[in-house]
């Protein structure tokens, strides 16, 4: 018989990532974060990862599952560009809406929406945060006409952060 770590792994699709702690903050960009990306994401670029697409999934994975609510943060810049002028995001955690950003600016952003202890899945000892945005308004700069650039982009994301509350 199975036990339920090994079905859970053979079940999921994705490489399990490297266990986090709160208060650790991860980078996107080249080498950062490949097996995290689950979906929807553009090719690395320096020190950010665009979205490609109106669906991005990230993987959260703490070493213990927190005993207190915590906030999740990330840094990035909305893609405003000519008729592109504004970008909604809206943050899930494991089926849970947790936050919805309505963006008109290009400058950079901090993201936060709180996390509480329940709402973590609990796999071998390890809270898992199961994490999807929603940027419906991903466009390409092709299709607005400034460039030749044919992903659908709508946040840039540069860190994110899983902190104590």
């Amino acid at each position: 018989m199975m036990d339920a770590t090994t079905a859970w792994k053979l079940k999921s699709p994705y490489p399990a990532p490297e266990a986090d702690h709160v208060d650790l903050t991860r980078f996107f960009g080249l080498g950062n974060e490949p097996d995290r990306l689950l979906f929807g994401w553009a090719s690395p670029e320096d020190n950010q990862n665009w979205n490609d697409g109106p669906e991005v999934g990230y993987r959260l994975q703490l070493t213990s599952p927190p005993r207190e609510a915590c906030v999740i943060r990330v840094e990035g810049a909305p893609f405003i560009e000519g008729q592109a002028n504004r970008q909604t995001v809206t943050l899930y955690v494991n089926g849970l809406r947790l936050g919805w950003w309505s963006l008109t600016d290009a400058r950079r952003v901090v993201l936060e929406a709180r996390i509480e202890p329940e709402q973590w899945l609990i796999r071998d000892g390890m809270a898992i945060g199961d994490v999807r945005w929603h940027i419906p308004q991903s466009v390409s700069p092709s299709e607005l006409g400034i460039g030749a650039d044919e992903r659908q982009l709508g946040f840039c994301f540069m860190s994110i952060t899983v902190a104590s509350a």
